[in-house]
């Protein structure tokens, strides 16, 4: 049976132009371009993503392919598309990948990109090629809680605007980029007009981004709060005093796309990187490790998520572009923020 078997890879090899070695490195790309992006031995990633999560991702990568040194820069969403225009202003784009919040601001800088396709590019949804964006992971919203804290935790996000959380709530800005503006719209549009004030009667603490709102939240600073997955269920799975619910009225969730660098100084480590991040074990660390959702076909959801039960939400484009900025700049005021 053995002697079956691996006859039938060699004569799939054969046909298909492949040694045995080039078919195992086939998903990542040829052999040739993990020559060259070992030789290239850097690249530069600009991300929006948790750094916690994104070193834990290259530590992995680096076990597959070593040698390859990942130079992190993370900034929020909206501070770090404001540094890609600036540094493309200036001719000096120092990235080699950027990993966005929303389609936005890919759309914003989308002259410094590639075009790119990963091997696996029939596996994603096909609008993503065109806009030189592919959906690194999927966040998705829940309502975090601190365990020591809080015994009886809510369960809908109507429960948020009870007085029993009056300046206890935590809240990210609708000015971090995608993820806020997706949470705060889907509050609006399912929730009604009223929730984002009777939500601000309860003073929530507003924090610029989800990774200081964990840190919080663990700290007891706040005992509730609207937050991301990735910023809250891996301290989960390690032991933190801090989980949370998915609520009934559903889960807003937003593509975070990542994108190759036109002029990338390290092309091949950068397309390398790429291809493995969107390949299926880059996108079961996505699920697994970072507790997110995945674009990719066949591959499952994250732990406590029941598609029978729980609901995606996705903001409807038209509506987004008709509607950011006038509500952003209610939510701003409603909240005090600036």
């Amino acid at each position: 049976m053995k002697q079956t078997l691996l006859g039938s890879i060699l004569i799939a090899c054969v046909l298909q132009g492949l040694t045995p070695a080039a078919a195992q490195t086939n998903e990542y790309g040829s052999p040739e371009l993990i020559k060259a992006a070992t030789k290239e031995g850097k690249l530069v990633l600009y991300t929006t993503m948790d750094k916690e999560n994104t070193m834990r991702a290259i530590g992995l990568f680096n076990k597959r392919f070593p040698g390859i040194d990942v130079q992190v820069l993370r900034m929020p969403g909206g501070q770090l598309v404001t540094r890609v225009q600036a540094e493309m202003a200036a001719g000096k784009l120092a990235a080699d990948i950027v990993s966005f919040s929303d389609q936005a601001q890919v759309d914003s800088v989308q002259t410094a990109l590639a075009d790119y396709a990963p091997p696996n590019a029939s596996g994603f949804p096909a609008p993503n090629a065109a806009k030189k964006a592919w959906p690194l992971t999927m966040a998705a919203w829940c309502i975090g809680y601190n365990t020591e804290l809080v015994k009886n935790p809510p369960k809908s996000w109507a429960e948020l605007t009870d007085a029993q959380y009056k300046g206890k709530l935590g809240e990210v800005t609708i000015l971090t980029g995608g993820t806020g503006w997706v949470r705060s719209m889907f509050e609006r549009e399912t929730l009604g007009e009223g929730y984002w004030a009777a939500l601000a009667a309860n003073k929530p603490k507003i924090f610029p981004s989800g990774v200081p709102l964990s840190d919080a939240l663990l700290r007891g600073e706040v005992s509730v709060a609207a937050i991301i997955t990735n910023q809250i269920l891996p301290r989960t799975k390690e032991g933190a005093p801090i989980t949370c619910n998915f609520a009934k009225e559903g889960i807003p969730v937003i593509e975070l796309p990542i994108s190759l660098v036109k002029n990338a100084k390290a092309p091949n480590a950068a397309t390398l990187f790429m291809n493995w991040s969107l390949s299926k074990e880059g996108q079961s660390i996505v699920v697994n490790d970072w507790k997110m959702f995945s674009a990719l076909s066949g591959t499952p959801s994250p732990e406590g998520f029941d598609p029978s039960v729980h609901k995606i939400w996705r903001a409807d484009p038209v509506k987004t572009a008709a509607n950011r900025e006038t509500w952003t700049k209610e939510w701003t005021q409603l909240f005090n923020w600036r």
